[in-house]
């Protein structure tokens, strides 16, 4: 396959806390220890080509009091394996954040942190140095390892979430 026929999904590393907008589509996993993993996008139907795609890897508390958490700074990458793209949050240590940098986020009763975004851009070349090369097509995303501990007390308690899958169609460019 050519490189002009292909799609990159590109994954950029921000943090910010507050709840997405009543538009954006939510694939919510089960809670694990009162949080809930999901994978949120701001914007339903196909992408089409030179088109982007932002989401976001958020979690929200579903107990009735406050819990707070701590992340190292992640960068998602991923893999495709058919119609499923799977993304991993992994560790991204250097330039702002130095070797044991961490963050914490106290995540109100019933709230939500928005942990990362990242982008998927409808391409006709792979862009980014996180980029994953996908040919047109439906895909399902998600993310099976949203890593992060819940602080309890003086102790932390290591979790892993998972998040729900969206859909999204990548649309091939008209010759």
């Amino acid at each position: 396959m050519s490189v002009a026929k292909q799609t990159a999904v590109v994954l950029a590393l921000v943090f910010a806390v507050g709840a997405g907008r009543a538009d954006e589509a939510t694939a919510w996993g089960k809670p694990v220890g009162g949080i809930q993993a999901g994978l949120r996008s701001d914007k339903t139907g196909p992408l089409q080509p030179e088109g982007k795609r932002e989401y976001q890897i958020v979690l929200r508390n579903t107990t009735d009091k406050p819990i707070t958490i701590v992340h190292e700074p992640l960068i998602f990458t991923g893999a495709a394996d058919g119609g499923v793209v799977t993304l991993e949050g992994k560790a991204e240590y250097g330039g702002f954040a130095p070797v044991g940098t961490t963050f914490k986020a106290v995540i109100p009763a019933r709230g939500e942190s928005v942990l990362t975004d990242s982008m998927l851009s409808n391409t006709t070349r792979p862009i980014g140095f996180y980029g994953i090369a996908l040919p047109p097509g439906k895909y399902q995303v998600g993310c099976d390892a949203v890593r992060f501990w819940v602080r309890t007390g003086d102790a932390d308690l290591r979790l892993t979430a998972r998040t729900g899958y969206l859909d999204v169609e990548l649309i091939a460019k008209k010759r």
